[in-house]
């Protein structure tokens, strides 16, 4: 995206250009476990689990959870636009998670 293009979306549109949410993406990704381990200390094994992650954003923690051996994972969030973002990356980068991960809308 070029920079008059960024500049616009930040300060004509209500939502960040779909490019930050693919960084927002994979910094969650690679964080996920510092977080997990800091929010948690190492007591919850997630293996065999099923989770529910409440305000699940873009994904990136369900998909972490799924891929270190949680049994089912259900992400809601009530922002629907990060929802379909998580919802594609899903279904485009981790076909082999989709019948473990489940992202739902929760909104009007």
């Amino acid at each position: 995206m070029r920079l008059s293009q960024k500049i616009f979306h930040s300060i004509c549109v209500k939502h960040p250009p779909a490019d930050s949410y693919e960084h927002k993406f994979k910094t969650g990704l690679n964080s996920a476990k510092e977080f997990l381990d800091m929010r948690f200390r190492g007591k919850v094994n997630f293996k065999g689990k099923t989770i529910l992650d409440i305000g699940c954003g873009y994904g990136s923690v369900c998909i972490y959870l799924a891929q270190n051996g949680a049994k089912k994972v259900v992400g809601v969030d009530i922002n629907r636009t990060r929802i379909l973002f998580a919802k594609s990356k899903l279904n485009n980068d981790y076909p082999n998670l989709s019948n473990i991960v489940e992202f739902k809308y929760w909104g009007s």
